[in-house]
């Protein structure tokens, strides 16, 4: 496969960048900001990016683990201040324990699972 046919030509990208509004949650968007290079460049880097990360994601499975926590815990709780309440969460002392126990608990329900 050749390594540039992941990569966005400048006819894809055109077809791509907006052209009339701004991205949802962009208001400050300007359109001609980058070139139709840099904005290749730029959405290339992106999806590359995002297959790193969903491949990080998925040799890690601790991340699942961290992500449920703190959604069980947010919905538990109901802060007020949610952004408060997730770093002090992820600044917590007994994070890195706590998650290496839910794991362990995690893979021993596999091995049962897969004894059974």
């Amino acid at each position: 496969m050749d390594p540039t046919q992941n990569e966005m030509s400048v006819k894809d990208m055109a077809a791509r960048r907006p052209n009339q509004f701004p991205p949802s949650g962009m208001e400050d968007f300007d359109l001609g900001a980058l070139s139709d290079k840099q904005q290749i460049d730029l959405t290339n880097f992106k999806i590359k990016q995002r297959l790193e990360d969903e491949d990080y994601l998925r040799t890690h499975p601790e991340m699942e683990i961290l992500v449920k926590c703190f959604m069980r815990e947010l919905l538990l709780k109901r802060p007020e201040n949610v952004r408060e309440f997730g770093a002090d969460f992820f600044r917590h002392t007994d994070l890195p324990k706590v998650i290496a126990e839910e794991a362990m608990r995690k893979k021993e329900k596999a091995v049962i699972g897969d004894s059974v």
